[in-house]
């Protein structure tokens, strides 16, 4: 029997790693000259064509050794190469690990296990290597007669992706991530050139997606010395309070200023259950079942990030008319729209009723400080503190270019102004609702304004401007064809510009909040008092439910495999789904508070959603974050399931993470600005 040895075991997986006699144009050579039986392996000499093979000599063919043989490549990275070869002839550890950490075809192509990332922590491990996660375009092996497997080894296409576009929010599925342990002299396009004369496919290599093993000290900036000066106050603020709570008398400003981080007030205010006849109960359900189908909906997008063996049952099981639950994600955020309407536009009534004006300059501040320490923290620890906290094959797209882009845009966000300087450049994109809503928030005096003194004139100038953004909706749409709905086979191109031209654009977002604005009033004006009787009202509850639902499944068709995009039908739903959606749930709201919700009303008016709305916005700002964590330090292919779309320790995670920040940072700081207003008004 011959000598097994593990160099021998890497030629079974590749195609030449080996020393050459050639003899009819093919190369002919031992695998050991020790072995007793000498072992002929032959490999062609020209570059390996997959176009027009068969499937398996797709499986046989894709090489380990992708820069053997070729001439496109400088002389640095092949003089590194051949030296690495004759180190794996030679059994050098080191060597052996570059070629036995670069990915090789697994089992279940056809089932959507075409994502492979090698072994990232094994090429880290290598002194003068680097791992590069590549983009491969296998269209040009898509003929006859393996086209009839691309949608299989594709997972349908179900989101289309080009090599320009944006890579670090939305996932694709039209080019295989493959994971290549290479040396560090070897540069990108050195990798594309060799992907190119080897298989005669495209592929790319997006900035810093090649991780050398050797990494340089990183210089902290001040930016970092800030982050972790900052987040060393806050664990001092909290302890020295929590440990000191009640032994002193809170006579001075500072006292006062660190008694609010004390975790037995905070904690104690997060879990009390209040009563109070002036709040709208239901908005707490409300804006709990939003936030959890948001969730589930963030965290299945998060998931195509992440390579599977059965990727193609996870595409087809998400092509099911069931899913438009979550492909119509948008009505959910608009729920928020509306019930940060509704607030605003009720404490402005309550302010002109009774004082007949309105102190928006404190509503102004007390806004900030509600929202500015939470999304202050976040960003700092995101951009300055998560990027040192882990690795992995894609946690330079997912982790580090969110923190460049927030070091050079995170003032944006401070203003409030980062959703119009496009969704591709922006600090954290899931935040482009804080700009959304506080840009709202800062006209809706005007409308309410008109409410309260000339009704008449206040709805009309409502109306008028919920129709100039539906038309703005129905143009932008319709023009640049966009979709407000997930659409199976999306193109990543018009996701970001259905964000750019239409979502992250208060103008095109108007139309619900104003709704909100409208309840705040009708509510005002009738609660408890409603003069409905029973048969209007089962009347009304039979035409909600016809226009709920219908807008909720309406784009049931666009869930489907094989959907082809109508810019027409995309633009009708786009311009008029703010309004049905927004009547229906205005409708269950206002029902609720009346006392004729129906079964709506034992569910919407649990009292322990009270609690949940105290960390939906903190929980609101650590989702992504948790999500991108996680698809960043994945190393390895796994088994798609149904309950990963809301998995329950990674939820869990989250709403521990949201608490956090609930107790250490948002409660505090609005604590203190209580505490400021009473010291100094």
């Amino acid at each position: 029997m011959p000598k097994v040895r593990f160099y021998a075991i890497l030629l079974l997986c590749s195609s030449s790693v080996i020393q050459c006699k050639f003899q009819d144009n093919i190369c002919i050579s031992p695998l050991d000259n020790k072995f007793k039986n000498s072992t002929l392996v032959k490999v062609p000499l020209q570059p390996i064509k997959l176009i027009g093979k068969t499937i398996f000599d797709l499986w046989r063919s894709f090489p380990v050794d992708i820069f053997s043989n070729v001439t496109t490549i400088s002389q640095k990275c092949q003089k590194a190469y051949q030296m690495h070869l004759e180190g794996a002839q030679k059994n050098d550890l080191n060597s052996l690990k570059i070629f036995d950490a670069t990915a090789k075809p697994g089992s279940g192509l056809l089932s959507g296990n075409i994502n492979q990332y090698g072994h990232f922590d094994e090429c880290m491990e290598v002194p003068d290597a680097q791992y590069c996660l590549a983009l491969l375009d296998f269209n040009p092996i898509w003929t006859e007669p393996l086209s009839k497997y691309k949608n299989l080894v594709h997972a349908h296409f179900n989101i289309k992706e080009t090599f320009a576009d944006p890579a670090h929010r939305v996932p694709g599925s039209t080019f295989v991530r493959w994971g290549f342990c290479l040396p560090e002299i070897c540069t990108e396009a050195d990798l594309i050139n060799a992907l190119d004369f080897k298989l005669g496919i495209r592929a790319k290599v997006k900035p810093n997606m090649c991780q050398p093993t050797k990494l340089s000290n990183k210089i902290l900036s001040f930016g970092d010395y800030l982050a972790r000066a900052y987040f060393v106050f806050i664990a001092l603020m909290v302890a020295v309070s929590t440990l000191n709570y009640g032994k002193y008398k809170n006579d001075t400003l500072w006292k006062n200023f660190v008694s609010c981080f004390a975790i037995q007030k905070t904690y104690k205010k997060l879990t009390t259950l209040t009563k109070n006849k002036n709040e709208y109960e239901s908005l707490h359900g409300v804006r709990c079942l939003s936030a959890i189908s948001l969730l589930m909906a963030h965290k299945t997008m998060a998931s195509l990030f992440n390579p599977y063996i059965n990727k193609t049952w996870m595409a087809e099981t998400q092509a099911m008319k069931w899913s438009i639950l979550g492909r119509n994600a948008i009505i959910y955020t608009d729920c928020f729209l509306l019930i940060s309407g509704l607030l605003n536009a009720n404490a402005i009534l309550a302010d002109l009723e009774k004082f007949g004006t309105i102190n928006f300059r404190e509503k102004v501040i007390n806004r900030l400080f509600r929202i500015l320490p939470g999304l202050f923290t976040v960003i700092l620890f995101c951009t300055y503190i998560l990027p040192s906290l882990g690795s992995g094959p894609q946690w330079p797209i997912v982790i580090d270019h969110h923190s460049h882009l927030c070091k050079a845009n995170m003032w944006r966000n401070f203003l409030f102004i980062h959703n119009y300087f496009g969704f591709e450049n922006m600090c954290l994109t899931h935040t482009h609702q804080l700009g959304i809503d506080m840009q709202l928030f800062l006209i809706t005096p005007i409308y309410v304004y008109f409410l309260w003194k000339r009704k008449i004139l206040g709805f009309c100038l409502i109306i008028i401007t919920s129709l100039v953004s539906m038309c703005l909706r129905f143009y932008k749409t319709f023009y640049y064809n966009l979709s407000h709905v997930v659409h199976f086979g999306i193109p990543i191109s018009r996701m970001f510009d259905t964000a750019d031209h239409s979502y992250i654009l208060p103008s095109h977002r108007a139309t619900i909040y104003l709704i909100g604005v409208v309840l705040a009033w009708l509510l005002r004006n009738s609660k408890n008092n409603s003069s409905l009787s029973k048969s209007q009202i089962l009347l009304i509850w039979s035409i909600i439910y016809i226009v709920g639902l219908t807008t909720w499944f309406a784009p049931v068709s666009m869930s489907l495999i094989g959907y082809e995009y109508n810019n027409l039908q995309a633009a009708i739903y786009g311009a008029i789904y703010p309004f049905t959606w927004g009547i229906a749930v205005a409708w269950v709201i206002y029902a609720v508070e009346n006392g004729f919700g129906s079964w709506f009303s034992s569910i919407l008016r649990w009292q322990y959603f009270q609690i949940f709305t105290k960390i939906a916005y903190s929980m609101y700002l650590v989702q992504f974050p948790v999500f991108f964590f996680n698809v960043g330090v994945n190393r390895h292919v796994g088994e798609f399931k149904n309950y990963m779309m809301l998995p329950p320790v990674e939820t869990a995670i989250i709403f521990l993470l949201a608490t956090i920040l609930t107790l250490f940072i948002e409660m505090p700081f609005q604590d203190f600005h209580k505490t400021l207003i009473s010291k100094y008004s």
